[in-house]
């Protein structure tokens, strides 16, 4: 309904992935105007000026990518599909599949980039993964709410995982890409640390950047947009294992690529226990003290750390 609009937020866009934050706000003002005539000066004020511009004009869920095959439910009752290294709990066979290959292609991918080979991630048993039909039967089956939209549990006794469980729902447009290689991350460094568990702050920015590209921008923009970010000493005593607020997901996000600068993924994997203790983690991911560790985390715009 207003193509200059939309194109005006498209060339904004790819200005601000190649870095170009003047011509990037410019070009969000210009689509901001083409509605309300007002544009601002900041970019994250002025990309959201933009999209709310576009959300008004078009409707984010008319892809309908999780349509067809995806909404078909070959039976009521839940049917069992394994594989080598999961249990699918299902109603459609041909989706399981694709979900299952998903699982494996992840597994692997993620594993290559911890630098590790699959044969050295131990997985004495297979994982369960509920394949929900939409999101209600997901909200229903683990009394979850907006915006989770997957979750994963791992039941550990002593230094033994006995059970390792994923759920997620079928409605998902991220559930291939981005839901199902962050869930897989939780359970695969579980399986790694077991009884050494890592700060909850670590392990999830472990998972979100086992996730796309795309998502690696969306949470760097959302640090960028953060007033005062979390001390890195308050975001490594957090013990939630299953947050909701996108600030977290920000700084877990943020404090992993801060340390990626100076270390790599099986280095901190293999950090001991104490990394909740803040100048260890600092010393051991190449920093030479916290403070030096919290200037660079403080600094949203000195390097491009969303990729």
């Amino acid at each position: 309904p207003d193509a200059e609009a939309l194109k005006a937020t498209l060339e904004a866009i790819a200005f601000e992935h190649a870095g170009d934050r003047e011509r990037a706000a410019g070009s969000y003002a210009r689509a901001a105007r083409t509605t309300s005539g007002r544009a601002s000066p900041r970019l994250a004020a002025a990309r959201l000026a933009a999209l709310r511009v576009i959300r008004g004009l078009y409707d984010p869920a008319a892809t309908a990518r999780r349509a067809g095959e995806w909404r078909r439910s070959d039976t009521s009752a839940p049917q069992l599909l394994e594989s080598d290294r999961f249990r699918m709990h299902h109603r459609n066979a041909m989706i399981a599949q694709r979900v299952a290959r998903a699982l494996d292609f992840h597994f692997a991918r993620i594993a290559d980039a911890w630098s590790l080979d699959v044969e050295e991630i131990p997985w004495t048993q297979k994982a369960d993964v509920h394949l929900h039909p939409d999101v209600h039967a997901f909200r229903e089956a683990t009394g979850q709410s907006p915006p989770v939209t997957a979750i994963s549990h791992i039941r550990i006794q002593g230094s033994e995982i006995k059970q390792k469980i994923i759920h997620v729902h079928l409605s998902d447009e991220l559930l291939m890409s981005a839901s199902l290689a962050h869930e897989l991350a939780h359970l695969m460094t579980a399986e790694l640390r077991r009884d050494r568990p890592l700060p909850a702050v670590i392990a999830e920015g472990l998972a979100l950047h086992a996730e796309p590209n795309c998502r690696h921008r969306q949470f760097a923009r959302l640090f960028q947009g953060l007033k005062r970010p979390t001390p890195i000493r308050r975001l490594l005593q957090f013990e939630d294992v299953h947050p909701t607020d996108a600030t977290f997901y920000s700084e877990a996000h943020r404090l992993m690529a801060v340390l990626r600068t100076r270390t790599n993924f099986a280095d901190i994997i293999e950090l001991r226990s104490s990394a909740s203790e803040f100048q260890h983690l600092a010393r051991k991911c190449g920093f030479s003290d916290k403070r030096q560790l919290q200037r660079v985390y403080n600094d949203a715009g000195r390097e491009d750390l969303s990729r």
